[in-house]
């Protein structure tokens, strides 16, 4: 049977392997790191990226939020059409990626996830809207089938 280390021991393997560690951490960094994408340069200006679908109808909103229904259809609904229909955002033959909050295996009442009713009128305005296919999709932290 192996000893164990005193604590004295313990505390010079563990200065050690942080010290290697942090070396090599030092070493990539000015070894292979070019400075990204260039933001931390001073020349030149700041990248900044518009992920804005486009302008609103005029008169709409960018954001809508839906009331006075228990129907999650109906919510959905509403609150597309709040934003300028579901048309704005989606073009005959499209193909549309829904990314809802899918996390969790939990049921809809817990709301840990987004409620499936909501996605499932998401998918319908969709084809309704003449997309080709749609994929709902998420990066689940428990196992994906029972999340979905």
């Amino acid at each position: 049977m192996e000893e164990r280390p005193s604590r004295r021991e313990a505390i010079k393997r563990l200065a050690l392997t942080g010290a290697v560690l942090g070396g090599a951490a030092v070493a990539t960094r000015f070894a292979y790191n070019t400075g990204g994408y260039g933001l931390a340069r001073p020349s030149g200006e700041r990248q900044v990226r518009d992920f804005e679908v486009g302008k609103p109808p005029e008169g709409y909103p960018v954001l809508a939020i839906a009331k006075s229904s228990k129907d999650p259809a109906t919510l959905v609904q509403r609150a597309v059409d709040a934003l300028g229909g579901i048309k704005h955002f989606i073009s005959r033959g499209d193909v549309v990626a829904i990314k809802p909050n899918i996390g969790w295996d939990r049921v809809p009442a817990q709301a840990a996830n987004t409620n499936p009713k909501v996605v499932a009128a998401m998918v319908k305005l969709a084809f309704e809207a003449g997309a080709s296919k749609v994929i709902v999709t998420d990066a689940s932290c428990n196992e994906a089938h029972r999340c979905f």
